[in-house]
């Protein structure tokens, strides 16, 4: 059953983090969000800013594992500190919970009701955010739009593949990705590692280039393969103990193969 069949026009739908990645550790088991959704069919690409999509949100033949959703009328954020699942429910969800929409009791909808939290914009078609309650069925929302053309949008958009030195760390590393602007991803993990306060710090060193993202994904792909005997545990993307001239020699052996290849 759809979350389409399984919504009615007055339900709320709360957002809860996985206890694993990709869930950010201090988001992992708590309430995140809360949501009033319609019935209108839509294109998640058609909303979803390009630079935020990560690897893991790609089938094996480099297409969005999750191409179409339901509109958002408006959403609110639970405010700090993020109250856990645990508080408000005493059952274990599963896996049941992690793929699909479960519907939550009376007395557990009522605690979540009474949680405090605050209003954010909703994403529109054009990615600009519509203002708080102005997301009304046929204003922000787009038409929807064919499976095929969201993906054929993803896989030419341009896009860039990166290694960014881990300064703080215990030994040189170095975090090998792709996105759509390398800047705004250091921005990104420097805002959930706040170097400010002591934390690791994210410096771009090293990017390419490349016309479509499916070929900046099989850079880093190759990447770590080749150093996949220093992969980290807690992190498969970090690399070392590595330094930045043998990164370097690999980065740019490849990029001469790949373009001997052309």
């Amino acid at each position: 059953m759809t979350a389409r069949d399984t919504l009615h026009p007055e339900d709320r739908v709360v957002i809860v983090g996985t206890q694993e990645v990709p869930t950010a550790p201090e988001d992992q088991g708590r309430l995140l969000a809360l949501m009033e959704v319609t019935h209108q069919t839509v294109s998640s690409l058609d909303f979803y800013v390009l630079a935020d999509i990560e690897p893991h949100f790609l089938d094996e033949n480099g297409n969005y594992r999750w191409p179409f959703g339901l509109q958002v009328n408006r959403a609110w954020q639970f405010d700090d500190p993020k109250p856990l699942l645990t508080d408000v429910s005493t059952r274990r969800f599963g896996r049941l919970g992690v793929l699909g929409i479960t519907e939550l009791t009376g007395d557990e909808a009522d605690r979540i009701m009474k949680l405090p939290r605050h209003e954010i914009p909703v994403r529109g078609l054009t990615g600009q955010r519509a203002g708080a309650g102005a997301g009304k069925a046929g204003r922000s929302g787009p038409p929807p739009s064919t499976t095929r053309a969201g993906v054929m949008h993803l896989r030419q958009a341009s896009a860039y593949t990166y290694a960014m030195r881990i300064d703080g760390a215990n030994e040189p590393a170095f975090k090998i990705g792709w996105a759509f602007d390398v800047k705004l991803r250091a921005a990104q993990f420097n805002r959930a590692s706040l170097p400010g306060l002591g934390g690791l710090k994210y410096t771009p060193d090293l990017d390419q280039y490349w016309p479509t993202a499916r070929e900046a994904f099989r850079m880093e792909q190759a990447l770590l393969r080749e150093f996949a005997n220093l992969c980290q545990l807690d992190n498969s993307e970090v690399v070392g103990p590595l330094t930045l001239n043998e990164l370097e020699r690999i980065w740019r052996s490849y990029i001469l193969t790949n373009r001997r290849g052309r």
